[in-house]
């Protein structure tokens, strides 16, 4: 529960100050409306795949992931069950926004 509260207050966070065009938000914003208010039809392994694949292709054609979307990302890992791969995006998330690091160390010390 406490990471569910920690994850939704920073989505809003991020929400509310990246607003810019200079991100390329691919499925982020639809994965994390799917996640939490249409919970039914909801496919977690399936959102996982979805966001990693435009992560990279983000990636390969030097556009900025967004703020948040690592993180999200980890936290779908998580929920997957795959602590490796969440490390890895939140380690992302710390390198690519620094201000998220406090964050993101919180949340790579609840891995261990």
């Amino acid at each position: 529960m406490q990471n569910r509260l920690i994850y939704i207050i920073i989505s809003a966070l991020t929400f509310v100050g990246c607003t810019s065009t200079i991100y390329q938000w691919g499925g982020y914003e639809e994965s994390l409306y799917q996640m939490y208010i249409k919970k039914d039809v909801y496919n977690l392994h399936e959102d996982l795949a979805k966001l990693a694949t435009q992560v990279e292709k983000t990636n390969a054609e030097n556009k900025l992931v967004p703020p948040g979307e690592y993180a999200h990302l980890g936290y779908l890992a998580y929920l997957a069950g795959d602590t490796a791969a969440a490390q890895g995006y939140f380690q992302a998330e710390k390198q690519a926004f620094p201000e998220s690091s406090l964050f993101m160390d919180r949340m790579l010390e609840q891995l261990k």
